[in-house]
């Protein structure tokens, strides 16, 4: 790591971001830095290690810290259209975190910060100037939760059983939490938590997801086992693509905040000594919608768990889905008769060939071989961006996708 340098450190004036956190001066003794993530593992924002060694009351503290910043280039600013996504993972940190905290206090949680969701959240801004005008040196500064124990799993292998166990009784706590405080708090939830929903879509975002579709049919195509299907998957992903989900007005009741981007590199998960799961917390909500939270569950179990449990899982995850996210809805006594099992799994059905697209083309980013990605640093257009995918991993995913909708009878003119 190289040591602290205020001309070298990647965060220009650290010390008034962590300031934010402390109520007394203080002042940085050393910063040593590093990148968190290898390449080909983020493409959204820069991710780096920061270990800060501060003074505050004559007093030695030590920071592990993970500081995200926008990506390099003119393109993947556009592409994810930085000023919107961080405006958004910012105030979801800063402004959101906090009302939910204190909704679970006031029904009757403790210490809810120590089972919360997420990574503890310690300062932020949208530019060097402290201002609203977005600049590279918007910042995002948590706890870098690998200091306390979190680990990835291996997105080439898949998440085990019990890992995807617990990332769906998160997901379903996250859904069933934000549909609490609508139900709990309307006023509150319209002006602070609804604005943050907001679609990040912008022209660059659309057409990129296009190619990165038809990349992916095109890699799909070159499967022996997937050509007598191709006519069907492209009928399909045209057809969901123009349709637009009718929501009826008790389906309405199950939109929450979805975090749109559910897979197993945005999860982290501690273990105790006789490696089982005990804790698990949910990073990077830059992309997160106000929609159906079926469409993050459907997404996560074709897209996260190991390829070989994957059929054998998806119904019982389903019902772990629904059972925690009542329980946690009980927790804030929300009517849950309103809230039936049935309807769920016919909003499931209604919402899943629409993911069809998504799930085809996050395979080339999910089960990219390690090395084969370009660095973020070297893509400046959609040339580069889309080198990603191939290799076996890649090609066996696509298939199994291929087969799980086939399977379920969510692909169009196909049967169970």
């Amino acid at each position: 790591m190289p040591e602290y340098n205020e001309d070298t450190l990647p965060v220009k004036n650290l010390k008034s971001i962590l300031q934010q956190s402390f109520e007394n001066e203080i002042e940085i003794d050393k910063a040593e830095w590093k990148y968190l993530t290898d390449p080909g593992e983020n493409f959204g924002s820069l991710i780096f290690a920061i270990d800060v060694t501060l003074i505050c009351d004559s007093k030695t503290k030590l920071l592990h810290v993970v500081a995200k910043l926008p990506p390099p280039s003119s393109y993947l600013l556009k592409l994810f259209n930085s000023p919107c996504t961080f405006s958004k993972e910012l105030a979801f940190y800063k402004e959101l975190t906090p009302e939910f905290l204190q909704l679970q206090r006031e029904n009757g949680i403790l210490d809810p910060e120590f089972s919360w969701l997420g990574p503890h959240y310690i300062g932020g801004r949208m530019s060097l100037n402290d201002n609203e005008t977005f600049d590279n040196q918007a910042s995002i500064i948590l706890e870098n939760l690998n200091s306390s124990g979190y680990k990835m799993a291996d997105r080439l292998i898949g998440l085990n059983k019990s890992q995807t166990e617990f990332a769906v009784k998160q997901l379903a706590k996250l859904h069933a939490i934000a549909i609490a405080m609508r139900e709990k708090k309307p006023k509150l939830f319209m002006k602070v938590v609804k604005p943050v929903l907001v679609s990040v879509a912008n022209e660059t975002a659309e057409q990129c997801v296009m190619d990165m579709i038809e990349k992916s049919i095109d890699d799909l195509s070159k499967i022996n086992e997937a050509k007598p299907y191709m006519n069907i998957v492209n009928k399909s992903i045209e057809i969901t693509g123009k349709t637009e989900i009718k929501k009826t007005k008790s389906d309405e009741m199950w939109c929450t905040l979805v975090h749109n981007d559910f897979w197993v590199n945005n999860m982290m998960f501690k273990f105790n000594e006789s490696n089982d799961v005990i804790d698990m917390k949910i990073v990077d909500f830059q992309l997160c919608a106000y929609d159906f939270g079926v469409k993050d569950l459907i997404f996560f179990l074709i897209s996260s768990p190991m390829n070989e449990i994957i059929d054998d899982i998806f119904d019982d995850m389903v019902d772990l889905y629904y059972n925690s996210f009542i329980d946690t809805l009980d927790i804030f006594k929300i009517n849950i008769t309103e809230y039936k099992k049935d309807h769920l799994i016919t909003l499931l059905e209604k919402c899943a060939p629409s993911k069809f697209a998504q799930c085809l083309m996050m395979a080339q980013v999910i089960k990219s071989q390690p090395g084969s990605a370009p660095d973020i640093e070297s893509i400046d257009n959609k040339e580069s961006f889309l080198q990603i995918g191939g290799g076996k991993a890649h090609y066996d995913k696509l298939l199994q996708i291929l087969n799980v909708f086939k399977k379920r009878g969510w692909l169009i003119n196909s049967s169970k």
